[in-house]
């Protein structure tokens, strides 16, 4: 670590709001990277202020095997989730768990998946740490899943714990805040990513880790598709799809996956504890949509209806996450998905 990026364990806590034993925890955990120089700690400032962004918030983090039966099973992986949870009953505690949280606002539970660590390399060995077949692409590395293009150079992945010895000696890697950031997994818990026959990590997990970069156009992005994950939409014509509308039990709709996911929701805006969540959803799905006329030629009139009695939850005329035109799209979609007169 460079000094110039170095705060003292006093200067962390007064940035996270804690106190400086809470800090020292975090070093003993592994969670914050530092250093020793003299009698004290020293922390890496990105480090620091990754960790500000994402606090721990209310309740436990969840263990390894937890969770990344979470993070499969919002990947639309059910069986590699029930894999990783192990037993049946662990396996529908991973269902209530995504059922009764929400990934982005609940991310910092799921640190124990991995332990990241940071590394100086030279720029030539970024893409080759990349192409190692003991290497899955995460955050940054993968962000064509979110049509994030044009990113920072730089190689995030996950790899399991017994090779990082081999990876950072073939690499020269050095410890320190550099474009190298790796996660380091068990043994068991890669050979169920690995299973997957796929060069990149679980969206869900791509998803969580990208709302760790320091990059902010990444973490808004990550933040929007996360809200796109709780409902498991996917954006394809499947004739039937499970749709998770945030409340009460997963739901089969026999329409095409976007529409179920905005009757869904409209619903969903009605009950829900943290309806400003939920208008978030149903405005970044309504701007989604390219032809509103025709899809309003596939709905009931009592799905009409749903939209209907959401409008006054939904006001259109209120601020939004969304920007102008995706606003304005939204907001012409959702007229012409109203029943006429």
């Amino acid at each position: 670590m460079e000094l110039a990026s170095l705060i003292s364990v006093l200067e962390a806590a007064e940035r996270l709001g804690v106190s400086p034993a809470a800090v020292r925890q975090q070093i003993a955990s592994q969670r914050l990277p530092a250093v020793k120089r003299g009698p004290g700690w020293w922390l890496d400032t990105r480090a620091v202020e990754r960790l500000a962004r994402q606090p721990l918030g209310r309740g436990r983090p969840l263990s390894p095997e937890m969770a990344w039966a979470v993070l499969l099973l919002a990947s639309g992986d059910a069986e590699a989730a029930a894999r990783a949870a192990g037993r049946d009953r662990y396996r529908s505690r991973a269902d209530a768990w995504l059922r009764d949280h929400e990934l982005v606002e609940h991310a910092a539970r799921l640190r124990a998946r991995a332990l990241p660590e940071e590394f100086e390399a030279h720029p030539s060995e970024l893409p080759r740490i990349l192409k190692r077949p003991d290497v899955l692409c995460t955050g940054i590395s993968a962000g064509g899943i979110l049509d994030l293009i044009g990113g920072p150079e730089a190689a995030e992945g996950y790899a399991p714990a017994t090779s990082r010895k081999y990876i950072v000696d073939e690499h020269a890697l050095d410890a320190g805040a550099g474009a190298v950031r790796l996660r380091w997994i068990r043994d068991d818990l890669w050979s169920l990513l690995i299973s997957r026959d796929s060069r990149v990590a679980p969206r869900a997990a791509v998803i969580i880790d990208l709302l760790e970069h320091d990059d902010p156009r990444a973490r808004r992005e990550a933040a929007r598709a996360g809200a796109m994950s709780d409902i498991d939409i996917t954006l394809r014509d499947a004739p039937s799809r499970q749709l998770w509308a945030g409340v009460g039990d997963l739901v089969e709709l026999r329409r095409p996956t976007l529409l179920g996911a905005v009757l869904i929701k409209a619903r969903s805006l009605m009950v829900h504890s943290n309806p400003d969540t939920q208008r978030e959803d149903l405005l970044q799905l309504l701007a989604l949509v390219d032809d509103p006329r025709a899809m309003a030629l596939d709905m009931r009139k009592s799905e009409r209806m749903w939209l209907q009695d959401a409008e006054d939850r939904l006001d259109l005329s209120s601020l939004s996450n969304l920007d102008a035109e995706s606003m304005r799209r939204a907001t012409l979609a959702y007229r012409l998905l109203l029943p006429t007169s």
